[in-house]
């Protein structure tokens, strides 16, 4: 019996994910819209490592907790679509302004050298003097800093869009060489999360800008190998992290292990570490109530000042207690190589069965703030938006506290530039 429940419910999560990716096909200008994304992601978090999980991780991971599991995901799919559908049939009023688009361009490109220079003192820092992280001897706005350079991309990106060829030639080689330098440092050392917005940024913002819809098979060409691209990192990792180089990952790296190794390590299946943090969070009770979102407000006071601080979206439950409870429960010490629990999972420590109510109201927002893009000459609703699409990796697969930081950082900076570049 509990077989064919996991079944029934693998059965509808897949046919419901594969409907949002179809929308998307069918309709190219969807492919901008974020259940498109969740969908793409979501087939394989869920999908094809539940299958894979149901056939080879059978005696880790039983059918009824995986049967749990999956029916949280179904639940918030779902009202993710049902939310951004009613999402899209209002739009908030931006009032038009004007801007200087060369000064926009020109504190946008800043902010990715600003970036990308700090970036580079940080690391710099930990490798000569440091050596580890700890709040005594950095700051993680160090760190945070970062972020900005993704916002810096968009904005600089949006101002080349509003001006002639012959002005935006040279300043689009300006902008795509300082985005290079941004991005490198992470590419080569194999981190798919700093890759992922920066893709997202280069391929949506100008198609949200100029309102042209997107060429379906240079759009999809293009996500489906930033996809692959960042399942191989997690393999390279194992080479370059070690005594390895690149040119080990491009001799001994295997097509199947890209696509599978993920789904064969327990302590990396995102739809494993899923599925036992709400059957846990099912037995025992032991939910957060919203406390560890709540947290997030507070989270910016660095802990040089506050010492005590809770961990990055830790409520009344503490993180220790939550971990030690998953691993009590599955048997196994599933999270101990680092691995996330996930969004769906992350929001049910929180919500409990009011968790679909979250991603309804999440879905909701940023469908009025995708329509008002469409509705507004603005350019603010464009970057309202983008936060969300371009953190959906960290949301999907670590949770919303992960996300939360980084798209509110997306969503700032823009406003404040637009602000200060108004005519």
């Amino acid at each position: 019996m509990e077989d064919f429940l996991f079944w029934v419910i693998w059965s509808a999560t897949t046919i419901l994910c594969l409907s949002l990716v179809w929308e998307g096909l069918k309709h190219t200008e969807k492919i901008l819209e974020w259940p498109f994304m969740v969908g793409s992601i979501c087939l394989y978090l869920f999908s094809f490592m539940g299958l894979y999980a149901h056939f080879y991780l059978s005696e880790t991971i039983g059918s009824g907790v995986a049967s749990l599991g999956l029916l949280v995901v179904f639940t918030c799919i779902l009202c993710i679509k049902l939310g951004w559908r009613l999402g899209l049939r209002k739009w908030s009023p931006y009032k038009s302004h004007s801007y200087s688009h060369v000064l926009v361009w020109s504190i946008g490109t800043t902010l990715v050298i600003l970036s990308t220079i700090i970036s580079y003192l940080f690391r710099e820092a930990l490798n000569t003097k440091f050596g580890s992280v700890t709040w005594e001897n950095t700051s993680a706005y160090w760190y945070l800093f970062f972020y900005v350079g993704y916002p810096g991309l968009g904005l600089s990106l949006w101002a080349l869009q509003k001006m002639s060829a012959a002005e935006k030639k040279m300043l689009f080689t300006i902008s795509m060489i300082a985005f290079a330098l941004f991005i490198f440092p992470h590419v080569y050392t194999a981190r798919r999360g700093p890759l992922f917005p920066g893709v997202v940024t280069l391929l949506f913002v100008p198609l949200l800008s100029s309102g042209k819809k997107p060429n379906r098979f240079l759009t999809m060409t293009a996500l489906l190998l930033t996809g692959f691209t960042m399942l191989a990192f997690v393999e390279a990792r194992k080479f370059i992290y070690n005594t390895g180089t690149w040119s080990n990952v491009f001799d001994e790296l295997i097509f199947a292990d890209i696509v599978e190794a993920k789904a064969r390590s327990v302590p990396d299946n995102e739809f494993v570490n899923n599925c036992f943090f709400i059957s846990t969070l099912y037995s025992n009770g032991k939910y957060q109530f919203g406390t560890g979102h709540m947290e997030l407000l507070v989270h910016w006071v660095p802990r040089s000042f506050w010492p005590d601080k809770p961990s990055l979206g830790e409520g009344f439950y503490p993180h220790a207690e939550l971990l030690s409870d998953v691993d009590q429960y599955s048997g196994l010490s599933i999270l101990g190589s680092g691995a996330a629990a996930g969004g769906f999972a992350d929001s049910f420590v929180q919500y409990g069965i009011l968790t679909p109510l979250f991603w309804f109201l999440v879905s909701l927002y940023f469908g009025r703030c995708y329509s008002s893009v469409r509705q507004n000459d603005d350019p603010l609703p464009i970057f309202l938006y983008m936060a969300l699409p371009c953190s959906t990796l960290w949301l999907l697969t670590q949770g919303f506290a992960a996300a939360f930081v980084p798209g509110a950082i997306f969503m700032a900076v823009p406003y404040v530039v637009l602000r200060f570049a108004r005519q």
